[in-house]
């Protein structure tokens, strides 16, 4: 009685979620609210997106449209940045259109379907009339505040309007991350040929349609695929916090939580694999080192991990190419900004030694940022939810694997980082910044749970 009472406890938490969003939501207006012009872009966009993964996946077999769309986007980011090395010149609009017709040259060498290529090339007039036409309707420069005043909106203006080079020469902030800021101009840039940048809110839906996707493509039931999706959609929608950081502004944390949750559970999912796709992805996870603070060393750290546990660790070395890459760029290329913002706020190896001495700590810090993170209830039990149900497995039922192991261990990595930053380097910083960065971990959070409810008797 007791056993099964701790395996359904995950759920009855996750009801309470949903409950407790029906109840707050149903005071709301939010239905009288929604501008269906910007879901049809959206959805238009997403039509886009999905064509041209399923155009990656049959070159490329990934068996995985939601990774196919990401090499599809990571695509223009990594032959802007190789070409900066030989030639600085291209502007953005070039970069775009060069690297589509890379792609449909390729397509077209294979001698795939070639209607494949009218449904993508229908697809995308149909989002750019719709855009063009309807552009008055759309919800444009809504939740300007904040970060997003101070930075994000201008980096992406830069990229869109001039190229990246341009946006890192001269930077908003010096060293500050960039890599989101590309893929905020390039959802607009897919659906518009305007030379001016505007931020429009479809460009922001997109990572709800494509997190649900995500979702979808889990190896869960069908009936934890519907679960999954309809728990993020009402903490979506219950808080507007979360609807700013992911799904209605240019805020990072949407776009970093998806493609770290995808890659990650991609290249962990088929750890044991060594085929030509599986190195693939991990080349594809070393780009997010370009991403921002903790992601990116938590990435570096993967990486390594895996190419001590890889059989092929050469080969497995191609995740490093990014980080190499990076470096390499602040050399060569820019030689005179700073490659990190973040970084040079603070001494390494004075914080490295007190943390390892426990010497000039504020722990209380710690007690502060769980107190911040009680207002967010709903968070607050997911959390709770993704520990229970990782010892459930770990300690009751032993039926954990590597890939388990390693997932849970990243994202509780994350949240060590941040503890152990704001107890030393960063101790007199605002404690509200911290909640974001565990919020990068968000969709690979809620991934885990289910993995893990996956394995609870007659539950699946």
């Amino acid at each position: 009685m007791v056993k099964k009472s701790l395996y359904i406890s995950p759920y009855i938490l996750i009801i309470i979620i949903i409950l407790n969003s029906l109840i707050n939501l149903s005071g709301f207006d939010f239905i009288e609210k929604i501008n269906y012009f910007d879901i049809v872009s959206g959805i238009l966009l997403f039509i886009y997106l999905i064509l041209f993964g399923q155009l990656v996946d049959k070159l490329f077999n990934f068996q995985n449209i939601s990774i196919s769309i990401i090499f599809y986007l990571f695509s223009f980011f990594i032959i802007d940045i190789v070409i900066l090395f030989f030639y600085r010149d291209l502007s953005f609009s070039q970069v775009f259109v060069f690297t589509n017709i890379v792609w449909l040259s390729y397509f077209l060498i294979k001698k795939r379907d070639l209607k494949f290529v009218f449904y993508i090339a229908l697809s995308y007039f149909s989002l750019n009339y719709f855009i063009s036409n309807f552009k008055n309707f759309l919800t444009k420069n809504n939740n300007l505040l904040g970060d997003v005043d101070a930075v994000f909106f201008d980096q992406a203006l830069n990229i869109y309007e001039n190229s990246y080079y341009f946006s890192i020469t001269n930077y908003i902030m010096e060293g500050y991350p960039q890599f989101i800021s590309y893929f905020q101009s390039l959802f607009l840039r897919i659906s518009t040929n305007t030379n001016l940048y505007d931020y429009y809110s479809f460009t922001s839906h997109i990572i709800f349609y494509l997190s649900i996707l995500f979702f979808f493509e889990l190896k869960i039931s069908f009936k934890n695929k519907v679960l999954i999706s309809v728990l993020f959609s009402f903490l979506i929608l219950n808080s507007l916090w979360l609807q700013f950081l992911f799904t209605s502004s240019l805020m990072s944390e949407g776009i970093v939580s998806l493609f770290t949750a995808v890659l990650i559970f991609y290249v962990f999912d088929n750890i044991k694999r060594n085929n030509f796709v599986d190195y693939l992805s991990i080349f594809l996870l070393g780009f997010l080192y370009f991403s921002k603070q903790f992601n990116s060393s938590i990435v570096l750290f993967s990486i390594i991990a895996l190419i001590f546990y890889k059989e092929k660790k050469l080969l497995t070395a191609i995740g490093l190419f990014g980080f190499l890459l990076k470096e390499l760029l602040f050399i060569f290329v820019f030689p005179e900004i700073s490659k990190e913002h973040h970084i040079r706020q603070i001494d390494l190896q004075d914080t490295f030694i007190d943390l390892l001495l426990l010497r000039d700590l504020k722990f209380d810090n710690v007690l502060l940022i769980l107190k911040n993170l009680w207002i967010d209830k709903p968070v607050t039990i997911l959390l709770l939810i993704f520990y229970i149900t990782f010892l459930l497995n770990s300690l009751i039922l032993k039926k954990v694997n590597t890939s388990d192991i390693l997932l849970f261990l990243l994202v509780n990595l994350n949240l060590i980082l941040i503890f152990s930053l704001y107890i030393s380097a960063w101790q007199n910083m605002e404690l509200e910044s911290p909640i974001r960065y565990i919020l990068n971990f968000f969709h690979l959070t809620l991934v885990c749970i289910f993995l893990n409810l996956k394995k609870i008797p007659k539950m699946e």
